[in-house]
């Protein structure tokens, strides 16, 4: 493959409303975002499973994998509580009914460009002491958190890439925790960094809502030199685009905003460019989240 795009985008809970920011309301924005990140390969969180239907409306030419389900909150009532408050925040209005995430929990499907990539395989893992074991979670966590996988050869080359898409929680305690996770399972299926860096492994992306800044312990213990060896891709890319924040509380806000969605690679290509996606209609955003993608030149450029 000659250039390769990647991009992450947090949809934000659909809560069965209707009106200014509603999920129905909401969902041309999201198509004009994702049309303006023209990814290869995208992943999307907290989708629903009543969301699932309007994949294909918001992905247009892109095929999809759905993943596993996140399974429902150990503790649904502040869950709900904490979402209802954010809800009320992007909206100005009283939440609504509760959403069904305290039931089922979330998906995080990955998307991709079906004339380009062929998948091969898929899965997930649980950010827990048994990360196989589905819905697991860490000691005192409110909620599992999953990451989907990925595999992919490109129809073009020889070329073969691992995809992880994650939502990872809030709490900066289980930060040291989330990142041995992620970096245990990376080493099962792709060995040490350095070995696929030089060619002896797929390339592997890390994408996702990861609840963390660039300099928490989540994100340091991921791009440290081992034993994950990934790079924050938006921080390497020469050329930036875009608000400085991802998550803006569906108002735009960046003075309260902050970087939490990322996009980290362990790969011999260099990123050319990372943009942050600001698209709105006034005051409505499509999310409470901006989309982020990173382009990638080709191996060694």
């Amino acid at each position: 493959m000659s250039t390769l795009r990647l991009a992450t985008f947090n949809l934000l809970f659909a809560r069965g409303e209707r009106g200014p920011g509603s999920w129905p309301e909401r969902r041309p924005l999201i198509r004009q975002v994702i049309e303006r990140a023209r990814p290869d390969v995208l992943g999307l969180q907290e989708a629903l499973p009543s969301m699932l239907a309007d994949l294909p409306e918001l992905l247009g030419p892109l095929a999809a994998i759905v993943g596993p389900p996140t399974g429902p909150p150990r503790w649904v009532a502040a869950s709900s509580a904490a979402e209802g408050l954010m809800h009320a925040i992007r909206t100005r209005r009283r939440p609504g009914p509760r959403s069904e995430r305290g039931v089922s929990g979330e998906h995080l499907p990955i998307a991709y460009r079906a004339d380009r990539l062929r998948p091969v395989a898929s899965g997930g893992f649980w950010v827990s002491a048994t990360p196989d074991h589905p819905g697991s979670m860490l000691p005192f966590a409110p909620t599992p958190f999953l990451v989907h996988w990925a595999r992919f050869v490109a129809l073009d080359g020889p070329e073969e890439m691992l995809v992880l898409n994650a939502h990872f929680g809030h709490a900066p305690w289980h930060h040291a925790a989330t990142a041995r996770v992620v970096t245990q399972k990376v080493a099962e299926w792709a060995g040490a960094g350095s070995q696929a860096d030089a060619g002896g492994g797929p390339e592997v992306f890390l994408v996702g809502d990861f609840n963390a800044w660039p300099a928490s312990p989540l994100v340091r213990g991921l791009t440290r030199p081992a034993p994950a060896g990934f790079i924050d891709a938006v921080s390497a890319a020469p050329e930036r685009r875009g608000p400085k924040v991802t998550f803006h509380w569906g108002t735009g806000a960046t003075r309260l905003g902050a970087r939490l969605d990322h996009v980290l690679s362990r790969t011999p290509r260099r990123p050319r460019s990372a943009e942050v996606i600001d698209v709105h209609a006034g005051p409505r955003y499509p999310s409470d989240h901006h989309a982020v993608v990173v382009e990638f030149g080709p191996a060694g450029r």
